[in-house]
């Protein structure tokens, strides 16, 4: 073989490293996304219930309600009361902020609502025994994006009303 005949070798290939090319809006979209899919992963975004509880000298209150909801979702609040005293309960009443309840469609109380104020809902309760349990239940499902805040008052008698707040971010 003579040199021209001779097959030329060719240069080793270079590495070529291959990265995907994003602009700065690009980046900052896909941070998000990926924000957004680990939020979801660990439950950030769903429904999340929540439980207070106050105590008076004749009896006890818990109630539990979501704190963050998705609009269209329901969002229940149960409120136990427990009688601590020796003798019965009567004229129980829970009072509910109406300020928190604009936020929701669908409310039904159960025990039926008996009188709406200018403030709050008012549903009686029927005498609650010594260790006792009365409970009021309110079906509503989340309407209006945003947070939703107000007060839970339960009283009994003359004492001093027990007072809880409610909050309740919905999710559009």
């Amino acid at each position: 073989m003579t040199p021209t005949d001779e097959v030329p070798k060719l240069p080793k290939q270079a590495k070529i490293r291959r990265l995907p090319i994003l602009n700065a809006y690009q980046a900052v979209v896909m941070l998000l996304l990926l924000a957004l899919v680990v939020a979801a992963a660990f439950g950030l975004l769903g429904p999340t219930s929540r439980t207070t509880a106050q105590t008076t000298d004749a009896f006890a209150v818990r109630t539990q309600f979501e704190s963050r909801s998705r609009s269209g979702v329901s969002s229940p609040v149960t409120v136990e009361i427990v009688n601590t005293s020796d003798g019965p309960l009567e004229d129980v009443r829970v009072s509910v902020s109406r300020d928190y309840l604009q936020g929701f469609e669908s409310v039904s109380f159960q025990p039926q609502e008996s009188r709406i104020g200018e403030e709050f809902v008012h549903v009686d309760l029927p005498a609650i025994g010594p260790g006792e349990v009365g409970a009021l239940h309110i079906g509503m499902v989340a309407r209006k994006p945003w947070r939703s805040e107000g007060r839970l008052l339960a009283s009994s008698g003359d004492g001093d009303p027990a007072q809880l707040l409610l909050s309740t971010f919905v999710w559009p």
